[in-house]
């Protein structure tokens, strides 16, 4: 059988040429196609580094390239397609191999028939020969080259350059990347400089002006901003201002009232465009408050401007807030030092908002807060807010002003005075006699506005069965409206003592004991003094404690306790004297040592601040001294009928503080009468009888203050000649209150007012320890006057005032509000005269600026004399002290006060120095020409400063221009500008009081240096006296039987008695005899010299813990109470913000100190087991 005719002719390879050929054709179509789109894109993408095309562009421009690119492989493609078919290849084949002819393509188109058609054996000889040949032809060569694949190589080969030149490029250049990307993918591609928002407000108001600031990355170019109002379409063009970093710009826009659309572009980058939408801010037009005070106080409500409100406790308020605009959130909250902020209910009425509250007792902070709808702060208001304590009256006894003696039918005239800012409610007298207590008065006031109350009343001592041994007690009490249910004010204690009925009795026994020297009366009577004095303050405290809102007990009792251990110590060294003497009774010398017992009992309670119990204490303390001195005159008479023993001893001056501190007293008194007398639509706040008769007392007051400072060795002419003066204006306002014209007493009292309290402060500057506080007074009064001066001439108004006078105030609470009145128009309102009211008659208001006119030159006039006087009080203060500091000086140099003994510690400042001081400040000179100017001596160049007519404004005087004229207060006499001299001389006295208390604050350290020394040595000497009786005791056991090793209890220690005497027992050298004086240099005698410093310091605090030095072993907790007051004084000096002299820098002692302490120290840690 003939095999088929494709199994004699193999077609494979012809069909493999055929699959190679469209292989070949296709891969190079393809490559082709992707040269083209690499070649291109790299092109586009150079260009598009140089000339940044936008979006739409790119978007063309890759979108044409790949449909080249494309439409170029399809069409290669195509082409290849055309002559790649079997019989092509046929033909190719035998055009290879032109020796075969026709041979192949024969035996091909025989072997795709498939079979053979003819039958005869000839035919199928010579098929099936041809199809052999042809195909041991076809398989005995290679046709690879009919499929040549160069054309695809050179494609992948352009391609592969071209890939590779991409990506180099790309790696090496982060432009190209970013081109090669905006070309590829133009959709969303990045910009070569990138526009960031960094800061993009959503809102902006008045007060913030929109920021923006934008951050720049990639190819450096300049931003701009561009701006454009929302509704609009022009944008204007803003600059960016670079910052430090120079890829950070911002730019804050101003001038903007309503939304805008904002857009940065910087090269081919930008941002989208942001809307920012104008808010307009809630501003605060208006806040006010409405007070509604206390029922009890009376006082009828009031709105004030503001917001801030100082009321008292109780009051409710009631704010109002106005705003321009709705805001979308208001917070008003109220925080304390001690509370958490409270958030109070607010009603919204459109603008407004309201908020009501009940002031509590505190200091309040309020703070007004708005925000806008995403709860951010738009803006916030601070007011504060004080609930002020309505405190007690003060209530005082005018008369009698200390304590005193009268018999048993005596009737003591009283005269109370009572003061509260809403009025006192009740006012009363109380006598405390023989066990018993009477209220002498108990007045009741029902009206609500009673702020000052005086009241004159008898006590009338035969009420009350009287025996030796009673000591009467008076004070007053006072009420206010408030329920306070208990507290009431209460007056120091007035102690009466009867006296002569004492002395009948004395008569009345037949023997007459040994007399007692009247020096150990005195000693007993000056404790009796000092316990009333503690007994009064314990009274006072006890009745303050049971106020709960009552401030300062504890301080207060500290002080009242200081002066009961002063005490304390004065009574147990009167016992030690009394001990040695034979004629003072073992009863008596009992009951000194029961009183002191009792004084220690009163000042435990103080210091823990038990006041109801120091009261009796303190009382039966007094008590037990008055039976110890009445006991003593039942005994003894040694004075006849000449003397007392109970006078105190005027022998020794009274400190000038003191009589400072009554002069001042007595102007307060001065102008207390002044007010009560002084016409009104109110009635007086006391009768004129009960004026008259505090005229009366002060007048007598008067002249015993008159009497101590002509018997005060420190005396001068200046204090001699201010109190004759006083006394003199006191008197005859005397005079004239006894008449039916008691008004004319008005001038006199002021006068009086003035001369005394100029005498006060003339005598506190002769305290020479105070001359820096002194030279600061005074310079601030020249201060005062140099504006004073600079401030005259100008309008005090506009002219449109109404001038309805003075508003009666309420006191502080009550709130006497001088803006309210002006806001409301009604305030004095003085006038330039350069206006006229309106409605007015040119009559009338040339009348009323004429009357202005007389008023401004009225309180011209009295600032001139203010002035004059003022400066004329600190020449004389200045002249007073150089003569003191001469005669000190002399008395040095004639061999005086070598230890610097003398009275007071000295001003640090020769007469000399005053002298250049008192120069420098030209005190004397400007006191006469402003005495001048006040007396209107002064002439402005022959002018007499008065125009043609009375309301001529134009120029004044003979033709001369108004600037060559002295006006008053600003021109003296020898043309210096008298505002300036006043400033220079408050400068000079500033400058040399910061000396002095540069030099007293070294003072004060080196004191303070000293007594911390002392107070180690003193703790030694304490410590060592302990151990001497802790011996001693040890020895009297051991001879009483006691066996060495027992134990004992000694002072809470517990002790094993030694086999072996204990160190330091028997004879030894002792301790300096108590009667001896000690030597210069004991240790006694260091602690003497130490306490006579210390009381030269002039405080009070130190003078009384020094004289608790003068014991055997002196008292360590005296020293740390002298030390602990003297570190307030540093405290309180200027420039004292660390313990440190004069200079600027540690002091030596105190350096030292701190270098032991480290020293010490770093010696513990390097002992330390390493």
């Amino acid at each position: 059988m003939t095999p088929p005719l494709h199994d004699l002719f193999d077609q494979a390879p012809v069909h493999a040429i055929v699959k190679r050929r469209g292989f070949i054709n296709r891969t190079t179509a393809m490559l082709s196609g992707a040269a083209v789109l690499l070649g291109s894109i790299l092109m586009l993408a150079l260009l598009d580094m140089q000339e940044a095309w936008g979006e739409s562009l790119r978007l063309w421009l890759i979108s044409i390239t790949a449909a080249s690119a494309l439409v170029l492989a399809v069409w290669l493609w195509l082409s290849g397609r055309k002559g790649n078919d079997p019989e092509t290849v046929v033909r190719a084949m035998e055009a290879a191999d032109p020796a075969c002819g026709q041979q192949l393509r024969t035996a091909w188109e025989v072997a795709q028939r498939g079979v053979l058609t003819s039958s005869t054996d000839e035919h199928q000889h010579f098929t099936t020969r041809l199809l052999s040949e042809a195909q041991q032809q076809v398989s005995g060569r290679g046709w690879d080259s009919l499929a040549p694949s160069v054309r695809m190589v050179r494609g992948i080969a352009v391609c592969a350059f071209l890939a590779v030149l991409v990506l180099v490029t790309a790696w090496q250049s982060p432009e190209f990347r970013t081109a090669l990307h905006r070309i590829v993918m133009p959709l969303g591609a990045p910009t070569y400089t990138t526009v960031a928002w960094q800061s993009l407000p959503t809102h902006y108001d008045d007060r913030h002006p929109p920021r923006v600031a934008v951050l720049l990355s990639g190819r450096a170019a300049a931003p701009e901003l561009q701006v454009r109002e929302a509704g609009t379409s022009e944008w204007q063009t803003h600059s960016l201002n670079a910052l430090s970093d120079g890829r950070t710009y911002d730019a804050v826009l101003t001038s903007m009232t309503g939304d805008i659309e904002m857009r940065v572009s910087a090269g081919d980058g930008g941002t989208s465009t942001h809307v920012v939408q104008y808010r307009p801010i809630p501003r605060l037009e208006e806040s006010k408050v409405a007070i509604r005070f206390p029922d009890y106080t009376g006082v009828a409500p009031e709105e004030r401007q503001g917001a801030d409100a100082s009321v008292v406790e109780g009051s409710a308020l009631d704010w109002t807030f106005r705003f321009n605009t709705p805001p979308d959130r208001v917070e008003w909250t109220l925080a304390s030092d001690t509370s958490t902020p409270e958030k109070l209910p607010l009603k919204h009425d459109g603008s407004t908002v309201q908020a009501s509250w009940k002031a509590p007792l505190g200091k309040y902070s309020g703070v007004l807060t708005i925000y806008d709808k995403e709860g951010a702060t738009v803006d916030s208001w601070r007011y504060e807010v004080v609930g002020a304590v309505d405190k007690l009256p003060t209530v005082e006894l005018l008369e009698p002003m200390k304590d005193r003696q009268a018999t048993c039918v005596t009737e003591l005239p009283v005269r109370i005075r009572a003061r509260d800012d809403f009025g006192v409610a009740e006012v009363g007298l109380i006598m405390e006699a023989a066990g018993q207590t009477i209220w002498t008065l108990e007045k009741v006031i029902t009206e609500k506005d009673q702020h000052d109350v005086s009241e004159l009343t008898r006590a009338m001592l035969e009420t009350v069965p009287l025996t030796i041994r009673d000591n009467v007690k008076l004070y007053a009490y006072a009420l206010d409206h408030k329920p306070r249910g208990g507290p009431r004010s209460v007056s120091p204690l007035r102690c009466i003592d009867i006296r002569d009925f004492k002395k009948l009795e004395i008569q009345a026994d037949g023997g007459k004991p040994p007399p007692m020297e009247k020096r150990q009366f005195a000693k007993l009577n000056q404790l009796i003094r000092a316990q009333r004095v503690i007994v009064s303050d314990c009274h006072v405290l006890k009745e303050d404690a049971k106020n709960e809102q009552a401030e300062g007990i504890g301080p207060r009792c500290q002080e009242t306790d200081v002066k009961q251990q002063d005490v304390i110590v004065k009574t147990n060294e009167l016992h030690a004297e009394w001990a040695q003497k034979s004629g003072v009774p073992q009863d008596d010398l009992a009951l000194l040592l029961t009183a002191a017992a009792q004084m220690g009992d009163t000042s435990r309670y103080l210091q823990r601040t038990l006041t109801e119990q120091a009261h009796p204490a303190s009382d039966r303390a007094l008590g037990s001294l008055l039976q110890i001195r009445k006991h003593l005159i039942l005994i003894h008479t040694p004075f006849g009928d000449e003397s007392d023993p109970d006078e105190e001893d005027d022998s020794k001056p009274k400190p000038l503080e003191e009589l400072a501190k009554e002069a001042e007293r007595l102007a307060n008194e001065e102008k207390s009468v002044r007010e009560q007398i002084a016409p009104g639509e109110k009635k007086a706040v006391a009768p004129l009888e009960s004026s008259r008769r505090q005229q009366e007392v002060a007048a007598t007051d008067a002249g015993e203050l008159f009497s101590a400072i002509v018997a005060h060795p420190r005396k001068n002419e200046q204090m001699l000649k201010l109190m004759a003066a006083a006394e003199t204006f006191m008197r005859d306002a005397d005079e004239r209150l006894h008449t039916r014209e008691h008004l004319t007493a008005q001038q006199p009292l002021t006068d009086a007012e003035h001369h005394l309290r100029d005498l006060s402060d003339f005598i506190r500057a002769m305290i020479e320890e105070k001359l820096a506080e002194t030279l600061k007074q005074m310079a601030a009064k020249a201060q005062s006057d140099s504006k004073s001066g600079k401030g005259e001439g100008q309008g005090k108004g506009s002219g449109e005032g109404e001038g309805e006078g003075k508003s009666s105030g309420q006191g502080k609470s009550a709130g006497e509000q001088p803006a309210e009145l002006a806001a409301n128009g009604k305030d004095k309102g003085e006038s330039s005269g350069q206006g006229k009211g309106a409605g007015k008659k040119p009559g009338e208001v040339a009348a009323n600026t004429q009357d202005t006119k007389e008023k401004q030159q009225q309180a011209k006039q009295q600032a001139l004399k203010e002035a004059a006087r003022n400066a004329g009080l600190a020449d004389e203060i200045l002249k007073a002290l150089a003569e003191l500091a001469a005669e000190r000086g002399k008395g040095e140099s004639q061999g005086q006060g070598k230890n610097g003994e003398q009275d007071g510690t000295g001003t640090g400042l020769t007469a000399a120095e005053l002298a250049a001081l008192r120069a420098r400040a030209g005190t004397e000179t400007l006191a006469k020409d402003l005495k001048q100017l006040a007396e209107g001596k002064v002439d402005a160049k022959g002018g007499n400063g008065k125009g043609d007519k009375p309301g001529d404004e134009g120029t004044s005087g003979d033709g001369a221009k108004p600037s060559d004229q002295p006006q008053p207060g600003t021109d003296s006499p020898d043309g210096k500008d008298i505002a300036a001299r006043l400033d220079q001389m408050a400068k000079a006295l500033n400058a040399e009081a910061g000396r002095l208390n540069a030099s007293r604050l070294a003072h004060l350290a080196d004191v303070r240096e000293k007594a911390k020394g002392l107070r180690d040595k003193a703790a030694k000497e304490a410590e060592a006296a302990r151990a001497a009786e802790e011996r001693q005791l040890i020895e009297k056991l051991l001879a009483q039987g006691m066996q060495p090793g027992q134990t004992v209890n000694i002072n809470g220690k517990k002790i094993t008695i030694p086999a072996q005497p204990m160190p330091g027992s028997g004879p030894g050298a002792g301790t300096e005899s108590k009667e001896a004086k000690p030597g210069p240099g004991t240790p006694r005698a260091e602690i003497e010299r130490f306490a006579a410093e210390a009381q030269r310091l002039g405080d009070d605090t130190i003078t009384g813990l020094a004289s608790q030095l003068a014991t055997d072993v002196p008292l360590v907790t005296a020293f740390d109470g002298i030390i602990e007051r003297l570190d307030q004084l540093m405290a309180t000096l200027p420039g004292s913000g660390t313990v440190q002299a004069a200079q600027s820098r540690v002091p030596e002692h105190y350096r030292r100190e701190i270098e032991a302490y480290f020293r010490n120290l770093s010696d513990d840690f390097g002992n330390e087991p390493q």
